[in-house]
């Protein structure tokens, strides 16, 4: 189950940083319950120096559709700069309890 949070994190940044980027029309478009550019909130808490993650950060993981992001880690890269231990860290700094079924075992 870490691993496979570990990648979801990454995958979603990484898909967050190059779309807005490359289409900034695009950044505020759900994925998967949450926009891009809500999902940009979270990068200061997985990148070295890590801070601490804010409340829109925590708010943006807590009503995004893990299942759905789940089902697309495969299909996205993993960004260099997110430093696994800090990703892993993310959902229990947010205090997300739970992982969906779908999350699991990958």
């Amino acid at each position: 189950m870490k691993i496979s949070l570990l990648l979801l994190m990454a995958a979603v940044l990484a898909a967050a940083a190059s779309s807005a980027a490359v289409f900034p029309e695009e950044a505020a478009t759900p994925f998967c319950n949450v926009g891009f550019d809500k999902l940009m909130s979270c990068k200061p808490a997985v990148t070295d120096p890590p801070e601490k993650p804010t409340s829109e950060c925590c708010d943006v993981i807590k009503s995004a559709d893990l299942k759905c992001l789940c089902s697309h880690r495969s299909d996205l890269s993993i960004v260099p700069s997110i430093n696994p231990k800090l990703a892993l860290a993310l959902p229990k700094k947010c205090k997300i309890s739970s992982v969906p079924p779908e999350c699991k075992g990958h």
